[in-house]
């Protein structure tokens, strides 16, 4: 005969427990006539399987049945199995020594579905082990409609030695009429009297009754509850064992986290120690108690505590017991098969280990486990994992004002508060007790919490004056957490990685960021350091660092979702003040590191922008001089150019103002200084403070010249950025003529192929096209794409920028299409090497589109604009002065086409755009101005087009002088206009 193997065993329990009783509401009570059917049809599903599986128990001998799954897994065609206590094969080999079962609680039948369950049962794993098929409905199978098709499934299983069974309304009504406890647990009391027969109810009674009663005296309680029917085991008196927590006196509640828990069912509270955990555990006690016979508090920081517990539980609810494991099996036992509610819960679980058999199980009772771990033992059958976050804002301030309203003057910053402590509820507990211990307002507490030299450890209560029976600090708790995360394999990873991490930006950290060749590198020395090992260094790789971030996840130390990490900002300053100086500086320096690798390969998208410029704020508010010391970090430049790269040039320069002064605070004269200060002034021009940039420019410039000399590079840049300043702002003939003697100085000092002078010649270039120079421009930027391919290969990016502007030039000469083949060319090079979403690459599109237009490809062109634009606005935000320009030319292309008053608008708002943007005088923005009013003349509003050149003149002679093309272009078409002496010229778009 085979025996049930080890695994089947241990599920009995589970699922006799599980299919002990019902969990839905009772049916109707019957009418008063004798009933001679139930209202199978009114239970719930998850009971009317529940009711099948314990009515199959009682037609023959079983080892044991079992549920099969659970809701929305495939379920191989049946609901329920049970093991035959002998072996039904002839040879005795193992084989057909099951039962199945298909439940279905519907309210219509077709035959056809009787079939398709026969089919599911036949295509799934359990056909060849099934000796009886049990199908089990709550429909009438007694219409003659359903004959056929019974009659077709039997002799279809029969020819594989299945036996079938259909168990119809009528067919479990008659085996029901026998089981009066069956009826009392799924329908009532009321129906065992109407349905089974009053004797049948009283006798009920009378056994139930029996039940209560003491033991008879020499028995062993525990042996006489083991030895009981499952259903008759209960407790006279309710029993508490532990103690529960009280709930905080300024307790919030927070809806969803055990609403609605149904007997039998656990929910697992995981989070970040200090959210609240144990305190919503006591809360499901409070909610649920009343209803329970018997409730348990555990603490369950150890496997040993766990057993001690679960003894104690024995004794209260069984008697006397010897042995302690035996006494927790004995009381496991009993809450498996009891039908009074019950209530465990475990607390603080440390490790699932700890509860590897001793998790607790029964159809009454109820579940409720808190634990810091995410691990996925955690889940299982009838288990619910609940996350726990923090506070809301709400939750928080009301939590802090009820905490403070016996002294409501020290409430005069309950927001900043909560801010400061990012709603962590242990730590606004603690916030609390101690601004009452020393009487501080809230106000003076945030004033010590921004304090970098106070760790967190002095603005929090001592150990002996933690309010709600807290058992630890916030401080002392991670840090806990964080020995057991770096114990955990990969063994010494999670600390240093914690320790990275706790520089950045606490929302916004990036999960491949600590992936990167830098993070390796730092992570290996750093691992290789702490283990004191000696020998080669090991290199980490991507996996296990993977791992590492993962463990942290686990030990609820941070949150890994997807590509975003996140960590609490308390969690990062607890691992921030456990670092000496070298540490610190280490830590510091090597987080930049990873920043700007990520960065530089990464691409130019607003999104990765914000993000990384978060995480550059973050690193320079934990920089305590690391980062500027002897040298300034390169992040540091970067997140500044990206910046004004990304739209907001003004923001750019206050960003390298302030670093500036920071820098000067650390540094002595050095030239990284005279970098900054050029970066700020670049960033000026470009928002349109022209005249504060050629300031700063011609400052630079002596400076450079003072401390380095008239021939060092330094200063070489400076006056190159100066006459490209002047330039701009107007002064292109001396703008040329500077950048013309740049060019002789970089030619006799760094020779005719230095990227200085390559640069210099492209400026050069690019000033002699503006002042009218076209073919001059062509000629010396086709000679520059050539030196460029030359010295820097075919896919550089200042090759394809040189002959990008070759084309350029050759469409402003008249010949568009001989420019469309280069940049055809170039785009394809670009979209190959830097992406479709890169702005070089989107600045190709838009002078591919415009040389289309002026070829006479308009349909082409204005598709390929409006695409170009909406590109714009995906990659890099509607306010990106790139996508402004991208916006300007697309009107360019199609406005004329447009509904006159939609193209008005459209023009209109760009030009809002514009000015709110870069200014009012900015260069695109009086561009798009001059535009706007060629248009107007076009579309027959000469009036109005008068009025916009007019206020176009006077900003282009403000901002770029009267002597500038553009100023120049503008009032000879106002002449036009107003003298009616010929046709408007047409509109020109931006380069």
């Amino acid at each position: 005969m085979d025996h049930a193997d080890e695994a089947e065993v241990a599920n009995r329990t589970e699922a006799l427990s599980w299919a002990a009783a019902r969990v839905g509401p009772l049916p109707a009570p019957p009418l008063d006539t004798r009933a001679q059917r139930l209202p199978i049809g009114d239970l719930q599903w998850a009971d009317a399987e529940r009711l099948f599986v314990r009515l199959l128990d009682t037609v023959q001998p079983l080892q044991f049945v079992k549920l099969f799954g659970v809701r929305g897994q495939a379920q191989a065609g049946i609901d329920a199995y049970a093991r035959l206590p002998i072996d039904l094969t002839p040879d005795g080999q193992g084989g057909r020594d099951y039962i199945t079962l298909q439940s279905r609680r519907v309210r219509s039948l077709t035959p056809a579905k009787i079939r398709k369950a026969v089919d599911d049962l036949l295509k799934g794993e359990w056909a060849d082990r099934t000796a009886t098929f049990y199908f089990a409905t709550s429909f009438d199978l007694q219409d003659t409609k359903f004959d056929i098709m019974i009659r077709e499934q039997t002799e279809r299983l029969a020819g594989l030695r299945i036996a079938f069974v259909p168990w119809g309304l009528q067919e479990i009504s008659t085996l029901l009429k026998d089981q009066p406890r069956l009826v009392d647990d799924f329908f009532g009391r009321a129906w065992v009297g109407r349905f089974c027969g009053q004797e049948a109810a009283q006798a009920l009674t009378e056994t139930l009754t029996r039940a209560l009663s003491p033991e008879p005296h020499g028995l062993d309680p525990a042996v006489a509850v083991t030895q009981r029917p499952v259903d008759q085991r209960r407790v006279a008196v309710p029993r508490h064992v532990g103690l529960v927590p009280a709930l905080a006196a300024s307790f919030q509640p927070r809806g969803g986290f055990h609403d609605d828990v149904r007997p039998g069912e656990t929910v697992v509270l995981t989070g970040l120690g200090g959210v609240g955990k144990t305190q919503l555990a006591a809360d499901f006690v409070r909610a649920y108690g009343p209803d329970s016979a018997v409730v348990v508090w555990v603490t369950a920081s150890s496997r040993d505590q766990v057993l001690a517990t679960y003894a104690e539980a024995a004794r209260e609810v069984l008697g006397p017991q010897d042995n302690v494991e035996l006494a927790a099996e004995r009381f496991l036992a009993w809450l498996a098969t009891t039908q009074e509610g019950w209530i465990v819960v475990l607390d603080d679980l440390q490790t699932t280990a700890d509860l590897r058999g001793l998790w607790p199980r029964g159809p009454a009772g109820r579940v409720a486990v808190t634990t810091r771990r995410r691990d996925a033992a955690l889940t299982g059958s009838q288990r619910r994992i609940v996350d726990v976050d923090v506070f809301s804002d709400e939750q928080a301030v009301d939590y802090l004002r009820s905490a403070l309203q016996q002294r409501h003057v020290l409430a005069d910053d309950i927001d900043g508060v909560v801010d400061d402590l990012q709603r962590l509820p242990l730590a606004l507990a603690q916030a609390v007790a101690f601004m009452l211990d020393r009487q501080l307002r809230c106000s003076q507490y945030r004033h010590r919490f921004a304090d970098r030299r106070r760790r967190l450890i002095e603005l929090l209560p001592e150990p002996d004056a933690l309010p709600d029976e807290h058992r630890h600090t916030v401080a002392t708790t991670w840090s806990l957490s964080m020995e057991v995360a770096d114990r955990l394999p990969p063994a010494g990873v999670a600390r240093p990685l914690m320790e990275l991490l706790s520089v950045l930006d606490s929302d916004s950290i990036l999960a491949g960021l600590v992936t990167r060749h830098a993070a390796r590198n730092w992570l290996s020395y750093a691992v290789h350091s702490d283990a004191g090992t000696t020998g080669a260094l090991t290199t980490i790789d991507i996996d296990t660092l993977q791992d590492g971030l993962l463990t942290l996840h686990r030990l609820s130390l941070l949150r890994h979702d997807g590509d975003i990490v996140r960590v609490h900002a308390l969690v990062q300053r607890v691992t921030r003040e456990e670092l000496d100086v070298d540490r610190r500086s280490s830590v510091v320096w090597a987080a930049a590191d990873l920043l700007l690798e990520y960065w530089l390969n990464g691409g130019h998208s607003s999104e990765l922008a914000l993000t990384m410029r978060a995480n550059v704020d973050a690193l320079r508010r934990h920089d305590h001089g690391e980062l500027i010391g002897s040298v300034v970090h390169p992040v540091l430049i970067l997140a500044g150019v990206r910046q004004g790269e990304r739209g907001d040039p003004l923001g750019a320069a206050e960003y390298f103002d302030d670093l500036l002064a920071s820098v000067m605070q650390h540094l002595p004269p050095h030239p990284r200084i005279l970098e900054i200060r050029g970066l700020a002034a670049r960033w000026r021009a470009a928002a349109g403070d022209l005249v504060s940039a050629i300031s700063i420019h011609e400052e630079l410039v002596d400076d450079f010249e003072l401390h380095k000399g008239p021939d060092d590079p330094g200063t070489i840049v400076a006056r190159a950025n100066l006459a490209i300043c002047r330039a701009s702002a107007g002064a292109l003939t001396r703008g040329a003529q500077e950048m013309k003697e740049i060019l002789a100085d970089c030619e006799r000092l760094f020779g005719p192929r230095n990227i200085h002078t390559l640069d210099a010649r492209g400026h050069l270039a690019e000033m002699y096209g503006k002042v009218g120079e076209y073919e001059l421009a062509r000629a010396m930027f086709a000679q520059l794409a050539a030196d460029r391919f030359e010295t820097s290969g075919p896919d550089h990016r200042d090759t394809l920028t040189a002959q990008g502007s070759h084309a350029r030039w050759i469409m402003e000469c008249g010949d568009p299409w001989a420019a469309i083949p280069l940049l055809r060319r170039v785009l394809n090079t670009r979209l190959t090497k830097l992406g479709p979403d890169d702005p070089d690459t989107l600045a190709t599109r838009s002078n591919l589109a415009q040389a289309l237009r002026a070829a006479g490809e308009v349909r082409e062109a204005a598709e390929e604009l409006n695409t170009v634009r909406a590109d714009h606005v995906r990659v890099m935000g509607s306010d990106h002065p790139q996508t402004l320009t991208a916006r300007n030319n697309y009107l360019l292309g199609v406005s004329l086409e447009m509904d006159a008053d939609e193209a008005a608008n459209a023009w209109m708002e760009l030009i809002d755009d514009s000015e709110r943007v870069l200014g009012q005088h900015a260069p695109a923005t009086l561009n798009s101005m001059h535009n706007f009013g060629e248009w107007l003349a076009y579309a027959g509003y000469p009036d109005d087009a008068v009025g916009w050149l007019q206020n176009t003149l006077t900003g282009r002679t403000l901002a770029l002088g009267a002597d500038h093309p553009h100023t120049k272009a503008t009032h000879e078409f106002l002449d036009q206009l107003r003298g009616a002496t010929g046709e408007p010229s047409g509109l020109t778009a931006e380069p």
